[in-house]
């Protein structure tokens, strides 16, 4: 549990939905077709100089571009903390290093590249561009490596070592990974396929990326989204146990005023255990499976966070087709529930301010 009040005060997303546009909220979803969904991609040189664009991977420019937009909504110039949770880290950069090293047969081999390939690289660059130099690290645990983001910055928020911490989660998919992940059979094999909803009852997800990023706080403003109140990881703990950890958690649910986003991401087993754990003590709040609009990736529920903060601070609900106002009650209350090959759960709360 939070022991101190946590505020969203700024949120910025690039993601296969046009989150980088205020549109997104008011128009209908973008259906992809396919079985890996790319990111709607602003133009990058209304962000960042020309000159450094050519210079920097895709997912570097997400990364630039999410926390900019997160930070101008909050009016901040430079973040006392970053903090950036990834799961398989700049893979572009990471195979052009690879690359030249057989290429080059490991010799003549400029650093520049190993430098972009390490997973640190998202919140160094962020560091260098926003001329931040407190608190810098990266997590990287598989699916759950945007909660471990956001648990370490709530951590310095509660212990007052800053007032406000950047913290985001960042994934891109590549032609080489896609092709290694179908080969892995973890990818499904389609060759088309309507994103809402996404067909359940075949193996393999469908591969998404993105990135999501948010400015935290431990003071309440009028532009604040919302609030968080939990954060919860576990890793290796049997299903059983997260099935009644889950039923103590959706008994406190007030019907009408909760809406839940669950990490359903199409494969039959996975999704299996999903509902399995959502099942369990909850009957009252309706269920919405946001990987239908982001895909499968490390850190899509830092795309979820987004999606709350939006709902919260908005008053809408997601349906198959887009975003429609909550009508006779207010939304109180959003819980997302991620988990990824039944080894590491993980549940978020955010509340309304």
């Amino acid at each position: 549990m939070i022991r101190k009040p946590i505020y969203i005060q700024g949120a910025g997303s690039i993601s296969a939905q046009k989150t980088w546009d205020k549109t997104f909220l008011e128009d209908k979803f973008i259906k992809h077709s396919g079985n890996r969904w790319l990111c709607q991609e602003p133009d990058y040189s209304e962000w960042i100089d020309s000159r450094a664009i050519r210079r920097m991977s895709r997912v570097l420019q997400q990364c630039n571009v999410a926390a900019q937009l997160a930070m101008k909504e909050c009016h901040l110039e430079c973040p006392e903390a970053i903090i950036v949770g990834t799961a398989m880290g700049c893979l572009e950069d990471t195979w052009s290093f690879l690359s030249k090293m057989v290429h080059h047969q490991e010799e003549m081999l400029s650093p520049t590249a190993f430098i972009h390939s390490t997973h640190n690289t998202m919140a160094s660059h962020l560091a260098l561009h926003f001329k931040s130099f407190g608190h810098n690290c990266t997590f990287v645990h598989r699916n759950i490596s945007f909660e471990n983001a956001l648990t370490d910055a709530i951590l310095l928020l509660e212990e007052g070592e800053v007032s406000k911490v950047l913290v985001g989660g960042a994934d891109e998919v590549t032609d080489i990974s896609f092709d290694i992940l179908s080969q892995l059979g973890q990818i499904r094999q389609v060759e088309s396929v309507n994103s809402v909803p996404i067909p359940t009852n075949v193996s393999g997800w469908i591969a998404g990326e993105g990135a999501s990023f948010f400015v935290l706080g431990n003071e309440q403003t009028t532009a604040s989204y919302a609030r968080l109140t939990e954060v919860g990881v576990y890793s290796g703990f049997d299903i059983e146990e997260i099935k009644q950890l889950a039923g103590k958690l959706l008994a406190t649910i007030i019907p009408g005023k909760t809406i839940i986003l669950a990490g359903h991401n199409g494969d039959a087993s996975e999704d299996k255990i999903t509902d399995e754990v959502l099942s369990k003590g909850n009957g009252q709040a309706p269920i919405f499976k946001y990987k239908t609009l982001c895909g499968e990736y490390g850190t899509s529920s830092s795309f979820a966070l987004w999606m709350a903060a939006h709902m919260l601070k908005n008053q809408i609900r997601p349906t198959n087709s887009g975003f429609k106002l909550v009508e006779n009650s207010d939304l109180d209350t959003v819980i997302i529930y991620h988990q990824t090959s039944q080894i590491h759960h993980s549940f978020i709360l955010v509340e309304r301010c």
